[in-house]
């Protein structure tokens, strides 16, 4: 194990690993990016522009929906953007059934696969995750990371339970079900006895297979941390607006 990084690529923010694709945002550009991870360096495939600054990204089937501070769009891959039902959101992310998750100023929503919203909370939502077991939903907030029991078929979770006091900006999950907090000093590894991996202040985080990706303002870096993660779902939903 080794906690040097390797450098990836420029300024990013959020970065999403599908497997066959990595996706992350260039804040600076206005641009999402994409590209393949190919002996552990980055080969571009595309950059879309958008309109606005981007705030989150989430793959689709046919794109990727895009929240702004004026909406969340669905970007295809041709370039077309359309509007979709949903409010404007700040964090956009997908549970292992394939549902659409969404932080708004109303609090913390989930969307069944016909597209139709409830509310989980209304207590301010900083980052999601789940266990690779897919019964634990792990949530920072910004008093510290609860961890809620999860109903995979009903996209359902239990009350919370505090598991660390830390204030993460995003939160991945390894193969071997350990998580892992993008914090201010770095990325943190929650548990006794766990080690931080000093970097500026990450603005994300995900695994790919064999290595941890994060993302600051300078830069995206991986590191080769003797473990990996499985490639994160795609939204599911048909209902994607236009």
């Amino acid at each position: 194990m080794t906690t040097t990084a390797r450098s990836l690529a420029g300024p990013a923010h959020a970065p999403v690993w599908c497997g066959d694709e990595l996706t992350w945002l260039d804040r600076p550009a206005e641009r999402l990016r994409t590209a393949r991870l190919t002996d552990g360096a980055v080969r571009p495939i595309a950059a879309f522009a958008l309109d606005g600054t981007p705030l989150s990204a989430l793959p689709t089937r046919a794109g990727w929906l895009i929240a702004t501070p004026a909406g969340v769009h669905h970007l295809r891959r041709d370039g077309l953007v359309t509007p979709t039902p949903w409010p404007a959101a700040d964090l956009l992310t997908c549970d292992p059934g394939g549902r659409l998750w969404l932080n708004t100023q109303h609090g913390l929503l989930a969307a069944d696969l016909a597209g139709r919203l409830r509310v989980i909370t209304t207590d301010p939502t900083l980052a999601l995750a789940w266990h690779p077991d897919t019964t634990t939903l792990y949530r920072a907030t910004p008093a510290g990371i609860d961890a809620h029991p999860f109903d995979l078929p009903n996209g359902t979770v239990g009350p919370p339970t505090r598991i660390s006091d830390d204030r993460a900006a995003a939160l991945a999950v390894d193969t071997t079900g350990q998580l892992w907090a993008a914090v201010d000093t770095g990325i943190r590894c929650v548990g006794a006895a766990c080690l931080t991996v000093p970097t500026p202040p990450p603005t994300g985080c995900c695994f790919t297979a064999g290595s941890l990706l994060v993302s600051t303002a300078a830069g995206l870096h991986a590191y080769d941390l003797g473990t990996g993660g499985h490639p994160a779902v795609r939204l599911q939903s048909h209902r994607l607006g236009g």
